[in-house]
């Protein structure tokens, strides 16, 4: 199967007791970053945060994406291309995998990309807790040695909305085929299989903190008539947010939880999944862009209400 895109993909996955009442929210943020070094997932993150905010990371922020990475460094060549699953950072309902690829003479300037990426969990969060998931990629510019770059993020959240679990998980991470472009222009570059297990620690992740139920005033999706909402159940972690939205029938809100900090920078909710518990209700989860340390936090914002964490 040949991709669609060659800068982004988004699969999801769910348990047998939700696939009717799954509801994709938002895909995977995706962008080409050309001629832009990164060295380690850190700095990938360092650099989001600041094309987010205009600022560098403060030394708390940078701890905390510390604390929630670890190495992983395994490589596998395959027909002349060399693969490295180099590491992860392990949130409470996500985790992010950083991905090397060597082979300057063939991809060239060009950029390149996978047919297919593939994520196998052992537990798999999503369906021992009954709850969604999904995975999807983004390419990421390139290392000082030339290497492509991918981020490989699998989401996960629980039925009833939590997933905090400090178990260890072993995953596999399949990429076939190495490629280029989609449709007429697309070009294999390299065919073959790179398969990697490693087992990620969820040990160092800070559990989340549960905020008070509020009503809110959002936009509609489909009308952009504003309307209030109610949203409870409320869980606020380094990694996300997970809540419970009710609203009349036909309604559907358009936003984003964002995270307000003390010294006023916003860290918006990017991806997002949501499956319908009632008529009028659905469970929400959305990651934030970067990881953050809520120490340095001060409220979460839905439409124009600000909840304080505590």
């Amino acid at each position: 199967m040949r991709p669609t895109s060659q800068s982004g993909h988004y699969v999801r996955r769910v348990s047998r007791v939700l696939v009717a009442a799954l509801l994709l929210l938002a895909l995977l943020g995706c962008g080409v970053a050309a001629v832009i070094y990164i060295e380690d997932i850190q700095g990938l993150f360092a650099r989001r945060w600041q094309q987010l905010t205009g600022q560098s990371m403060a030394p708390e922020q940078s701890a905390l994406v510390e604390r929630l990475s670890q190495e992983i460094n395994q490589s596998q060549t395959v027909n002349g291309v060399t693969v490295t699953l180099d590491s992860a950072t392990v949130g409470d309902d996500v985790f992010y995998l950083l991905v090397r690829v060597e082979d300057r003479d063939r991809i060239g300037r060009k950029g390149c990309s996978f047919e297919n990426f593939d994520v196998q969990i052992s537990p798999d969060p999503a369906s021992q807790l009954q709850g969604i998931g999904g995975c999807g990629w983004s390419t990421q510019g390139t290392d000082e040695e030339g290497r492509s770059l991918f981020l490989v993020e699998h989401q996960y959240t629980a039925e009833d909305g939590s997933s905090f679990d400090p178990a260890p998980l072993q995953i596999t991470l399949t990429l076939t085929n190495l490629c280029r472009g989609s449709g007429d222009d697309y070009q294999l570059l390299a065919d073959g299989v790179w398969s990697f297990q490693a087992v990620l620690d969820r040990t160092q992740i800070p559990p989340p903190i549960h905020l008070s139920d509020i009503q809110a005033y959002v936009t509609d999706y489909f009308s952009e008539e504003v309307f209030e909402g109610t949203f409870t159940n409320i869980q606020v972690s380094s990694t996300g947010i997970t809540y419970d939205q009710t609203f009349a029938d036909g309604q559907f809100p358009d936003f984003f939880p964002v995270l307000v900090q003390l010294d006023g920078t916003e860290i918006p909710g990017a991806n997002g999944f949501g499956s319908k518990l009632t008529e009028d209700t659905f469970r929400c989860t959305h990651q934030w862009s970067v990881p953050v340390d809520l120490t340095l936090a001060a409220a979460v914002r839905f439409g124009d209400t600000e909840i304080p964490i505590p």
